[in-house]
């Protein structure tokens, strides 16, 4: 056996003990409850739709086409029938993917295997991937898509292997199938192929890598487009495709400020997720101390414009301050949450962190693999930028990247120190988690009682996800206004109210029927309130 074949053994086996790993977390909380979290009710529905009806279709309000995704939960609940838990459970197999296909990256790229693992571990113990992990939200497949997309592209470029391609063209078009978004992946191979033409080899499977997920993109739009439910008047709504559109003609017009915007948010995003990894790196005070003042003065010109731009971990963030994004905040009469004073010193410390990162991913040897991992980098962020995604949820694709990048270079890791970071994220992570599903099952409990009590779902005002989930989703439980046209509550109208209320805290002239209690790590519990 060759030296490269065994290195590819022992990766192989490397990915049974990160499975083994991410075993532990999904054991120790047991998140698979049979429940929608934030948005993934509307992604669920395909799925459902699909099981009942033999046909497959999406639903207006999502944003993304999901398709893939949906045939993959699908297969989770044949068995069973429709449940979030195996939808849950089917996003989880694809997190270990996701994280196996992240260090055989690492590995192809010449990272050493213990740096690997921390480089795998920083995904894993991310809170917003860890989280996301035991949902059935579009980001963990689509990153997964993209991951094993981007290493096979790798694997063709560096041993010249081309068939690689043809697997690496199938796996974008995947990811766009899942978020549109994906269709950076083929553009990035095609400005690779066009910048080292003569390195690469202009040939009929260099082109299909290009091509084929191009034709994809063009199928799933058209797909789309024919196969919307519309289940009620929803136009205007900020963050559906339609408006998305709309807004599109304001971009070009906005784009210096909202570029600006963009990048300080993107540098604040990925300076403080990458925080375990650049904290322990070694490298030269000087590159790193200019890179940073670079970034200061991005602040600074921000502020002199009047260019607003978002904190990292600010509230509505899917990382907050205060713990991992919790449904707390899509419950009626939740009292906001005001940012502390000291988000701006975090800032510092993300772009601190952003500088390291920089600093050391330009001191290496950019081979063809490496440029077309920068080249996806940014032209995602050119996609942040015109669709205005700025959303911590939106930068995790590039984190794996930047961390490749990065863990390829010449600076080398204070493992001690890179270790014991990855344990506070571990941590910070375990407990938002636990606290995320303890609040949600407090939720879905609550909804439980008052079915119990005779109260129709059309009678029921639960907030956002209860509302989608037992209203739009289901139209034919959800209340009608006096036309007989559907309404749900807090998404096509403010100006209605249901007979029944689940509420963060008692509202007069409502009465008290009953309060469900919940229970938090490292913090006080507390209770929700029916109300009539």
């Amino acid at each position: 056996m060759s030296l490269s074949e065994k290195t590819a053994d022992n990766s192989w086996r490397d990915c049974g003990l990160i499975v083994l790993f991410w075993l532990v977390p999904a054991l120790l909380l047991c998140p698979f409850e049979n429940i929608p979290y934030v948005d993934d009710w509307a992604y669920a529905w395909p799925v459902e739709w699909l099981l009942k009806h033999h046909e497959l279709r999406v639903l207006e309000w999502s944003s993304s086409p999901n398709l893939t995704q949906a045939l993959w939960g699908a297969l989770f609940c044949v068995a069973t029938g429709f449940s979030f838990t195996a939808l849950r459970i089917s996003t989880w197999i694809l997190s270990a993917a996701c994280l196996c296909g992240i260090y055989l990256l690492l590995r192809e790229i010449r990272v050493a295997r213990g740096n690997a693992f921390i480089g795998t571990a920083a995904i894993a113990l991310n809170p917003i991937f860890f989280s996301l992990s035991f949902t059935f939200m579009t980001d963990v497949p689509f990153l997964t898509a993209m991951i094993w997309s981007v290493y096979t592209n790798v694997l063709g470029l560096n041993r010249k292997r081309h068939h690689w391609f043809f697997i690496a063209a199938l796996l974008s078009a995947m990811a766009i199938s899942i978020r549109p978004v994906g269709i950076a992946i083929p553009a990035s191979a095609g400005l690779l192929l066009a910048w080292k033409r003569k390195e690469i080899g202009v040939k009929l499977e260099t082109l299909f890598l290009v091509l084929f997920p191009l034709l994809a993109t063009a199928l799933v739009a058209w797909w789309w487009i024919h196969h919307r439910q519309v289940n009620a008047n929803i136009s205007g709504f900020p963050g559906i495709p339609k408006t998305r559109l709309v807004w599109l003609k304001y971009a070009m017009p906005t784009l210096p400020g909202v570029t600006l915007n963009g990048l300080i948010f993107l540098a604040g995003a990925v300076g403080i997720s990458l925080l375990p990894l650049t904290c322990s790196s070694r490298i030269a005070n000087k590159q790193t101390i200019i890179i940073f003042a670079a970034l200061l003065l991005l602040v600074l010109i921000a502020h002199l414009c009047s260019v607003g731009y978002s904190l990292p971990l600010n509230t509505g963030s899917a990382w907050e301050w205060n713990g991992i994004n919790s449904p707390q905040e899509l419950i009626p009469n939740h009292t906001p949450i005001r940012d502390p004073a000291g988000l701006t010193a975090v800032l510092f410390i993300a772009l601190a962190s952003s500088a390291i990162l920089i600093g050391c991913s330009v001191k290496q040897q950019w081979e063809v693999s490496k440029l077309f991992l920068l080249l996806l980098i940014v032209l995602s962020f050119a996609e942040m930028v015109v669709l205005w995604l700025f959303n911590d949820r939106y930068a995790l694709p590039i984190f794996p990247l930047a961390i490749a990048l990065l863990l390829a270079s010449e600076c080398q890791q204070r493992t001690w120190l890179a270790i014991s970071s990855l344990c506070v994220f571990a941590v910070y992570s375990l407990i938002g988690e636990h606290n995320v599903c303890s609040y949600n099952h407090a939720v879905w409990s609550a909804v439980a009682e008052l079915r119990a009590r005779g109260i129709g779902d059309n009678q029921i005002d639960g907030g956002y996800v209860v509302n989608g989930w037992l209203h739009y989703a289901h139209p034919e439980n959800a209340p009608r206004d006096e036309s007989g046209q559907v309404y749900v509550v807090g998404m096509t109208t403010t100006s209605r109210t249901l007979p029944f209320q689940i509420s963060e805290k008692p509202v007069a002239g409502r009465e008290l029927l009953d309060t469900i209690k919940y229970n938090q790590w490292l913090g006080p519990g507390g209770e929700l309130y029916l109300l009539k």
